[in-house]
């Protein structure tokens, strides 16, 4: 039942999108013209995660953990995410003739699900959750660039400026209760 409230937790009340900041420039530019989602691009990205994190943990757990150097997970998964990921584009650009490419919001994932873990099956649903608020929030993101584009006055960079602003207010307004001095009961 952990995992479940795990999942459920860090898809809708700590969203990566809306609480951590993760994909929003991501989830702009996927949606820039419409709101169909490459299911390429998603799938690509989630067996990429998916085997860095795997990768990752076994490698820290059982050398970086006994060797007293677990400092360095970002560095070790970034180089298995660029392996992976690399290998992974080219098959899919071999087989599909399609370019699939991106980097940010997959690494950040990654390092969220691996520093916010406790074991292996933690990690892969956090990361999972995070694959999953992402596909959530990009109707919301739709609707503000919606909103804001048929504004015919403004240049486009302006716009994409008004659409992250929009989306940072929804953040600050979803972690407004996260605030230390609002919790009365815990002293």
């Amino acid at each position: 039942m952990t995992y479940l409230h795990m999942f459920i937790y860090y898809t809708f009340i700590c969203s990566a999108v809306l609480f951590f900041g993760v994909g929003i420039n991501r989830s702009i530019q996927v949606t820039q013209f419409h709101l169909r989602i490459n299911f390429k691009v998603v799938l690509k990205s989630f067996v990429s995660i998916i085997a860095t994190i795997v990768l990752s943990y076994l490698i820290i757990q059982y050398l970086l953990i006994p060797i007293k150097l677990a400092e360095l997970f970002p560095l070790l998964s970034l180089l298995l995410f660029l392996c992976i990921n690399t290998f992974i584009e080219a098959l899919v650009r071999i087989t599909a003739k399609v370019s699939t490419a991106e980097f940010s919001f997959s690494w950040l994932i990654i390092v969220l699900s691996l520093y916010e873990c406790s074991n292996l099956l933690e990690s892969l649903v956090i990361c999972t959750s995070c694959m999953l608020s992402f596909i959530i929030m990009l109707p919301m993101v739709y609707c503000f660039q919606k909103y804001i584009f048929l504004r015919p006055f403004e240049k486009n960079e302006r716009k994409h400026i008004i659409v992250i602003l929009s989306i940072s207010v929804l953040m600050l307004a979803l972690s407004v209760c996260d605030v230390a001095w609002l919790n009365i009961g815990g002293r």
